[in-house]
């Protein structure tokens, strides 16, 4: 998966918090709507704002993508959420996302990815993202 989240003048993010603790960088969390997986990791950050981060389904099923953001700008929210419904009909695969035009918008940030993954698998299986 590999995305930027834009400021509002369409310039990428690159200036995240960080030190010890947990409320720093980005955090990407991904959980199955049942709740029976949980995904939780925290992709690098690039010198140009692009996260990227492969991503292992451990099961077919719809799932929710929330970006925990901590921008280190001033005048700005200390951390906002970005949501995307996806849906993984393959289990155990390895997906990586594709940027594309932006598509979610919290406080006038807005964040870049496109949930239509490409599947390394020997026999690929159809899957889709909504």
């Amino acid at each position: 998966m590999s995305f930027t989240v834009q400021l509002p003048s369409g310039k990428p993010l690159t200036h995240y918090k960080t030190g010890p603790g947990p409320h720093t960088g980005v955090h990407l969390i991904i959980v199955r709507d049942d709740l029976a997986y949980i995904i939780h990791q925290h992709p690098p950050i690039g010198p140009n704002g692009l996260l990227r981060q492969v991503v292992t389904f451990p099961a077919p099923g719809p799932y929710r993508v929330l970006v925990d953001v901590y921008p280190n700008l001033p005048g700005v929210l200390p951390n906002f959420q970005l949501i995307k419904a996806s849906t993984s009909r393959v289990s155990t695969v390895r997906s990586r996302y594709r940027r594309s035009k932006p598509t979610s918008s919290s406080t006038g940030i807005t964040s870049t990815c496109r949930l239509t993954p490409s599947c390394t698998r020997s026999r690929p299986r159809s899957s889709t993202s909504t």
